[in-house]
């Protein structure tokens, strides 16, 4: 074959074979993206046309992998002068946008035969790619298509958040417009041209019903109308196209500055939460989206592979008190381009923004429902407040010792700021829970500040289903039984899209010994939430209570599938190892763990499982090790009563057990249902002490 440039020196490109090269450009441009690869520099000379008319693009010998330090010293630019991106001339980091823009500056080159930019010499270019807006080629060749005109110009943009972002939307654009001129008949990229300004051609165009009663131009001119009317709601009006599911994936913290972190993810979850409350769309859940967070994976693959049908994705850009926001929805069906903006604000407006954003999604997916003021009421207009409670979000959400005590200090700071923000108070409560689980942290004054916390989030706020979820834990906590069910009933009414309270739910059905509802409400919030380690371990016990060991595998496969070193993937891989006797294979999986950085409680169910595997000595290390531990620190007795229900040693597990009523564990009513306590589950001193529970 030919390179483009000899090709378009050889004979003129027509508008169809033009917009065909730029679309198999774009294309491979998105394969390359997609596998991290930048090329830096598109232009003519590196795109090879064969004689069979497939394009082909050549010369990576610039190409940058994402995550590879740069290969040119700072300061000096990369690329071919006059196809550069701004930030090329410039010497920064340049991302894949950059190429979109080599792309658009080639493609305007090929329609109108001159470049975008010109200078005399390299350095009156760059200056004209850096600081002087391109022409719209219309105003060079005023048959070009105004559509075609607009997409070329968008990939002209200097600032790449306001460019086309990925090569695909370009490809996809153009495929638009091949198709659409391919419908009318006639080619498209280029224009119609009007009639004539003279009054003769006026004359001539004007008399369409002559008094001799010639209808058949008005009658083809009635038609076209019409079929124009139908193309446009074949495209734009059918309702058999509507938008039922959607995930937002983790807005890119562009820089990547780790302080930043937080901001970027709380704009995510904030807009999850609220896209979540239009009606009849279902939103994937921040656990599945959230395991692409970094990922240079195509976002249509990632709309397909969790079964959606639309993806919205973002960038967040801070720089001092200025917040920029890119947003792309895109219709993974056909993966093309629904809706795209760009916000431009400071960050006092973090709160206002992010409904501007969901109020013009829902436009787009869903016309004509609940706008999102009414959806959920803003929960504070303190700015500051506000970006507390997002910091204190991201850090909860890490779930490791130190980082819930530095989210229970941001929500506290933002409850100091503005006392009636609910979602604060309910952060306050729900760390509190998780503090019992993950750091040892448990006291009679913790649970009462728990209590406190959750009801003054639902006197603030009474919709909050989270709030009641929370409360149910502290109720059952309390052994009030029938309280604690009214509270987890409530959670799933007033949010029946939030998995965390169909599994504390599930652990108080399986505390009530009612196993078959325990296993429907288990399966309902694996539904929910199918890519949540500790939704799924649940689901695991559950069909391990049914001695069901083909789907407990499969599940927790997922579960160390989706995080390597989850604990419990590993405790419950051995413990499904052990009822296969498959003893070795189920001692590996536990000596994987590291056992350091466990709680107590993780450390009774490891001790447990080794001494079911006959690991003995290794059961009685860790054993020693909590006993010491509870004359220095909280250890919760249920968890050295574990290690020795694993051991065999009857009289020791019951009297520990009594040391968790006495000391009123909160994993006590579980171990009515845990199989780890078979060994005590008919001893009559058992009975005791599940009565004085009311159990």
């Amino acid at each position: 074959g030919q390179t483009l440039r000899d090709r378009t020196k050889s004979h003129i490109v027509n508008p169809k074979s033009a917009i065909d090269i730029g679309v198999q450009i774009a294309d491979g441009l998105a394969a390359a993206h997609e596998k991290g690869i930048v090329h830096r520099d598109i232009k003519p000379e590196n795109i090879m046309v064969r004689r069979d008319g497939i394009v082909q693009i050549m010369d990576f010998g610039l190409a940058k992998l994402r995550g590879v330090s740069r290969l040119t010293k700072e300061g000096s630019t990369v690329g071919t002068a006059g196809y550069m991106s701004p930030e090329q001339v410039q010497g920064v980091e340049a991302d894949h946008r950059s190429d979109i823009f080599s792309l658009g500056v080639l493609l305007y080159e090929l329609f109108t035969g001159q470049l975008p930019f010109r200078g005399v010499h390299e350095t009156a270019m760059a200056y004209e790619i850096v600081n002087v807006d391109a022409k719209p080629m219309s105003s060079l060749k005023p048959e070009i298509n105004h559509d075609l005109d607009r997409i070329i110009l968008e990939c002209l943009e200097k600032d790449p958040n306001e460019r086309m972002q990925s090569a695909k939307q370009v490809a996809v654009a153009l495929k638009r417009i091949r198709r659409d001129s391919g419908k009318q008949g006639v080619s498209q990229v280029h224009r119609v041209a009007a009639p004539p300004a003279n009054n003769a051609g006026q004359e001539r165009a004007a008399p369409m019903i002559t008094r001799s009663g010639n209808r058949k131009p008005f009658i083809i001119g009635i038609i076209a109308l019409l079929l124009s009317l139908a193309a446009a709601w074949y495209f734009f009006g059918r309702t058999d196209v509507a938008i039922n599911s959607m995930v937002v994936l983790p807005f890119e913290n562009v820089g990547a500055d780790p302080d930043l972190e937080y901001l970027s993810e709380g704009v995510t979850d904030g807009i999850i939460n609220n896209v979540s409350k239009i009606p009849d769309i279902r939103v994937i859940p921040r656990s599945a989206s959230f395991r692409f967070k970094g990922t240079s994976k195509d976002p249509s693959a990632i709309g397909k592979e969790l079964g959606v049908d639309a993806v919205l994705s973002g960038r967040v850009v801070q720089r001092g008190d200025k917040l920029d926001l890119t947003l792309e929805l895109i219709d993974v069906r056909e993966y093309s381009h629904m809706w795209g903006k760009s916000y431009k604000r400071t960050m006092n407006d973090l709160i206002t923004v992010q409904d501007e954003i969901v109020d013009e999604v829902r436009k787009v997916i869903k016309p004509g429902t609940t706008s999102a003021s009414e959806v959920e009421r803003v929960q504070t207009t303190n700015p500051a407040a506000y970006r507390l409670y997002l910091q204190g979000k991201y850090y909860w959400n890490k779930r490791t010792a130190p980082d819930l005590e530095r989210a229970l200090s941001y929500f506290h700071q933002a409850i100091a700021l503005d006392g009636e923000f609910a979602l604060a108070h309910l952060g306050v409560a729900e760390t509190f829970l998780l503090q019992g689980q993950y750091s040892d942290k448990r006291s009679a004054s913790m649970m009462q500040t728990t209590t406190e916390e959750a009801l003054r989030s639902l006197e603030l706020d009474n919709s909050l289903g989270q709030a009641h979820a929370a409360l149910g834990m502290i109720r059952e906590y309390d052994w009030d039984w029938e309280a604690a069910e009214r509270e987890f009933k409530l959670a799933i009414e007033k949010a029946p899209e939030y998995a965390t309270a169909y599994h504390w739910y599930f652990i108080f059905l399986s505390v009530m010994g009612r196993d078959d509802e325990a296993f429907t409400i288990m399966k309902k919030g694996a539904e929910l939430d199918p890519y949540s380690p500790i939704v799924l371990t649940n689901l695991a016990d559950a069909y391990i209570r049914r001695k069901d060991y083909a789907s407990a595998t499969g599940v927790v496969q997922k579960i160390l599938d989706i995080d390597p070193q989850f604990f419990f993937g590993k405790v419950f891989s051995a413990i499904i190892l052990k009822e296969q006797a498959k003893i070795k294979e189920a001692v590996k999986f536990l000596d994987e763990i590291p056992l350091s950085g466990l709680s107590s409680n993780n450390l009774g169910f490891v001790g447990n499982t080794y001494a079911a595997l006959g690991e003995r000595s290794k059961a009685t290390l860790i054993l020693r090790r909590l006993l010491a531990d509870h004359k220095s620190k909280t250890v919760d007795p249920v968890a050295i009563a574990m290690v020795y229900a694993g051991l065999g040693d009857t009289d020791s597990t019951i009297a520990w057990l009594q040391k968790g009523l006495e000391e009123r564990s909160e994993l006590l009513p579980n171990t009515r249902a845990w199989e780890q306590f078979d060994v005590i589950h008919k001893d009559p001193r058992y009975f005791a002490i599940l009565k004085k529970m009311g159990l």
